[in-house]
């Protein structure tokens, strides 16, 4: 491959969109088009720490961070990334700690998510962002983004950024086509669980394990998405009252290991996520075995219920839509040995991801940013992973290897990130998507 360093002057590239349809969505208007991005008229420039909680047309909320240490990534000026926070929940403005490292010649407009269980406002709300990012439409006060910041900014379409679940609001929000969501030239995803399974973590947390999980049984299936096998079919318990370590939440399904009906020590539970303040939202898998065995207690969505909340929220059955009507969008996903929460050993979450990108035809795909943009941000040292892009298989290929940990190498999943984002950025801005 033909490595241009970051800091040389660049080209910019852009992508193309279709039509398709969408379930569950919310419209959240056109944007108008702003050819120079640069008004000038009245606007507060942010400093090089960034501007907190200004305010998007649609009334959303927004960050910019930037800095003006390093050049830019683009021939024209700075790249734009869209970061999107992780969890189930809301937020991300003001930033509390960047979901991606500053100081690489990127700026990065935080997505402020709103409180609706990552449904269709958080969708438009990641739309709406993507716009402004995008140089399309100014913000509430008549200023775009390059009338907020002293660097310039290129006219290539920004990137996306989903830090864990942010992933899935990512293909969520590019799935949308009653949405105007603008054009963007790549996706990095870091440790997203891309599937029910893994979003309400059932199969496995880092601190407990679970005992039925089988690695290497993930496959993915267009319509049903990313599935993953138990090695039997599981005695299920409900216990109101068990909190997890860190004093929450409270209720928990679990795997009855000895049948006793009593949570023990060793009994998995699975606490779904919040669909609403009194329902639980299990994956289709586990919300049929639950209601299989006749277990009362959960104050769960029904199976047909459960089927539509995940399937506009979980990115394995989002990502044919996605790409669809984003077509040719690169991804790299990043995942490192000892993931965030996801306690598998096959880490299919993270080739999942890549797997699934490749089989829907994108002409670029890779699990962890080349070695070479690793020592950018990483310098050179531990063994950095080069996993070749555009494999035939990802998925429960067990040459994929995941990044170092941050204990053995100091650099965590910000570092790792950044690399990603600077590997598509170089190469948009170069055209060159060869191995």
């Amino acid at each position: 491959m033909r490595i241009v360093i970051a800091s040389l002057l660049l080209l910019p590239a852009c992508t193309g969109k279709p039509d398709d349809t969408f379930v569950d969505s919310a419209d959240s208007g056109s944007g108008d088009t702003h050819d120079t991005q640069n008004t000038g008229s009245g606007c507060t420039l942010a400093d090089p720490t960034g501007l907190t909680a200004l305010q998007l047309q649609g009334g959303g909320d927004y960050a910019v961070l930037y800095t003006t240490d390093d050049s830019p990534l683009m021939g024209d000026g700075y790249a734009v990334v869209v970061s999107i926070k992780g969890t189930t929940g809301y937020g991300g403005v003001p930033v509390v700690a960047p979901y991606a490292a500053t100081g690489f010649g990127y700026l990065q407009v935080y997505v402020n998510v709103p409180d609706d269980n990552r449904g269709a406002a958080s969708r438009a709300a990641v739309a709406d962002t993507t716009r402004f990012a995008a140089g399309l439409e100014p913000d509430a006060d008549g200023c775009y983004l390059a009338d907020r910041v002293s660097v310039p900014v290129t006219a290539s379409a920004p990137l996306l950024f989903g830090n864990s679940n942010g992933g899935n609001l990512a293909l969520g929000a590019l799935a949308d086509t009653s949405l105007d969501m603008p054009d963007v030239s790549g996706i990095v995803m870091f440790e997203t669980p891309i599937s029910a399974q893994f979003i309400d973590v059932e199969l496995g947390a880092v601190e407990q394990v679970n005992p039925l999980y089988v690695p290497g049984s993930c496959a993915w299936d267009p319509a049903t998405g990313l599935g993953c096998a138990y090695s039997s079919v599981p005695t299920l318990a409900w216990d109101p009252l068990y909190q997890d370590r860190t004093g929450g939440p409270i209720g928990a399904v679990y795997i009855d290991g000895d049948g006793d009906g009593v949570k023990g020590a060793r009994d998995y539970p699975m606490f779904g996520v919040d669909a609403s303040d009194s329902q639980i939202a299990f994956s289709p898998r586990l919300t049929a075995m639950i209601v299989d065995q006749g277990l009362s207690g959960p104050p769960m969505l029904s199976a047909t219920d459960a089927d539509a909340y995940w399937a506009v929220r979980d990115g394995s059955r989002l990502a044919a839509a996605a790409l669809d009507n984003h077509p040719g969008v690169p991804l790299i996903s990043v995942g490192t040995v000892d993931d965030h929460v996801a306690g598998v050993s096959d880490h299919s979450h993270v080739t999942g991801a890549a797997e699934i990108w490749h089989d829907l035809g994108s002409p670029f795909v890779r699990v962890n940013p080349a070695s070479v943009y690793m020592e950018q941000v990483g310098g050179v040292g531990p063994a950095w992973t080069d996993n070749p892009p555009n494999l035939d298989a990802f998925l429960n290929n067990p040459e994929v290897l995941m990044e170092p940990d941050e204990a053995d190498t100091e650099v965590g999943a910000e570092r790792y990130s950044a690399a990603a984002l600077i590997e598509l950025a170089t190469r948009t801005a170069n055209d060159d998507w060869s191995d």
